[in-house]
């Protein structure tokens, strides 16, 4: 698989009063849920990288592909869910191997954003925080 399998897209200027325009799932995702809207937003493309995480997981020599890996380990990731004040929605905290076999944690976010079309409500969009090597 390559970097060209999941869109790179970057929240640019995105400040807190646009963030929690953003709708929120009123209880978090179980794994189940989580996972399948992990496999159905990378093969949509709807993928999208903070700056934080971008220049973090360049920092760290984490790229879309390893991402990607740890996005099809469905059954032997380890996952966390997490409230996360600041943004008044729920975090997923997912770990997993990377291609080399190193253990790699991603935080993101489910989003769907209120002034889209119906489509785009039901489709949520995957929003990567950071990413880092486990210790």
């Amino acid at each position: 698989m390559d970097d060209n399998s999941i869109t790179n897209k970057t929240i640019e200027g995105q400040n807190d009063t646009e963030s929690k325009k953003q709708m929120v799932f009123p209880e978090p995702a179980t794994k189940e849920h989580l996972f399948e809207v992990l496999c159905k937003s990378k093969s949509s493309g709807a993928i999208l990288l903070t700056n934080h995480a971008r220049q973090q997981m360049s920092n760290r020599e984490i790229d879309m592909n390893d991402i990607s890996k740890i996005f099809e380990q469905r059954k032997s990731a380890q996952f966390e869910v997490e409230w996360d004040t600041s943004y008044e929605t729920w975090k997923y905290i997912i770990t997993g191997y990377n291609i080399d076999n190193i253990r790699i944690r991603v935080v993101v976010r489910i989003i769907r954003n209120s002034n889209e079309s119906l489509e785009a409500i039901l489709s949520p969009r995957v929003l990567i925080i950071t990413a880092h090597h486990c210790s």
